[in-house]
C-alpha cells in the first residue's frame, strides 16, 4: 500500500516540483511551490466545479424536502386540532382564549428572562 502512494502520487509530484524549481523559478523553492500549487488547482478545477454543482443541487433538494415535511406536519397538526374540536376535547368557546393565555404567559416569561439576563450582564460589567 505504501509503495502505491509513493510510486503514483509522491514521486511524480516531487519530480514535478524539482522540474519547476530548476526550469521556471531560477532555483527559488518558494515560487516553485506557488507555481505547482496553481497548476494543481487548475488540474483539479473540474472536480471542484462538479462538487459545487452537486452541493447546490443537494441544498435545493433539502429545502424542498423540508418544505414538504413542514407542510405535512402542519396538515397533521391541523387535522389533530380539528378532530379534537369535533370530538369536544377543546371546547369551541374556550380554545382560542386558552391558547391566547398560554401565548401571553410564555411571552411574559421570555421578557422576564431577557430582562434578568440584561441585569446580570450590567451587574457583571459594573462589578
Amino acid at each position: 500500500m505504501l509503495t502505491i502512494w509513493h510510486d503514483f502520487l509522491y514521486q511524480p509530484v516531487f519530480n514535478f516540483l524539482i522540474w519547476v524549481y530548476n526550469n521556471w523559478t531560477d532555483q527559488n523553492l518558494g515560487w516553485a511551490v506557488v507555481y505547482m500549487t496553481i497548476i494543481l488547482r487548475l488540474i483539479l478545477l473540474p472536480f471542484s466545479i462538479i462538487s459545487e454543482k452537486n452541493k447546490n443541487k443537494n441544498l435545493e433538494i433539502r429545502e424542498k424536502h423540508l418544505t414538504i415535511v413542514k407542510s405535512e406536519k402542519y396538515r397533521k397538526n391541523m387535522s389533530d386540532v380539528t378532530s379534537g374540536e369535533k370530538n369536544g376535547m377543546y371546547g369551541k368557546k374556550h380554545s382560542t382564549e386558552t391558547i391566547d393565555k398560554i401565548r401571553k404567559k410564555a411571552k411574559e416569561w421570555w421578557e422576564k428572562k431577557r430582562e434578568d439576563e440584561r441585569r446580570n450582564n450590567i451587574e457583571s460589567d459594573l462589578g
